[in-house]
């Protein structure tokens, strides 16, 4: 296995954690193009705790960099709708940031294009102006998956 610089920091520091496991088979391959296209449509269980779903990106993030797979090789999309769209909302004034906004601004920092779907979003009351930084609006997570998948990204659903 590749070692990562012990002074570079994970791809997405916080979340997604991973563990090197020895005898552990077909690592992600430097040479090969990772297009894909994360479904997000699960909440967290429990307020407080970070999107199960969001934090699986992280961990595909995480092992890409792992296994030294350079940032023009990887092409990740989250789209968020369902119960997860919530996660896309600007902290109201006075509250604090929330676990799900600090990983949503490091998966964008690592180049992880986040978006949401407007349907949904429309559903849940959230406009454009109420986006975390970074947050794209999407006409539809459906149309995404699908227009990404024409272009040959795979779809990871959660």
């Amino acid at each position: 296995m590749p070692a990562r610089a012990a002074d570079r920091p994970r791809a997405v520091p916080d979340f997604g954690a991973i563990v090197d496991v020895p005898g552990a088979e077909l690592p992600p391959d430097p040479k090969l193009r990772y297009r894909i296209v994360f479904g997000v449509t699960k909440a967290a269980t429990d307020a407080g705790q970070v999107n199960p779903s969001l934090d699986r990106v992280a961990r595909f993030v995480d092992l890409l960099d792992r296994y030294a797979v350079p940032p023009g090789h990887r092409e990740v999309t989250a789209i968020i709708s369902g119960p997860a769209t919530a996660v896309v909302r600007k902290p109201t004034a006075g509250l604090p940031v929330s676990i799900d906004a600090k990983l949503i601004g490091e998966l964008t920092e690592a180049g992880v294009r986040i978006a949401v779907c407007s349907q949904a979003a429309h559903g849940h009351g959230i406009a454009t102006t109420d986006l975390l930084p970074g947050v794209h609006m999407d006409v539809s997570a459906i149309t995404t998956i699908a227009t990404l998948q024409a272009e040959g990204y795979q779809y990871l659903p959660d």
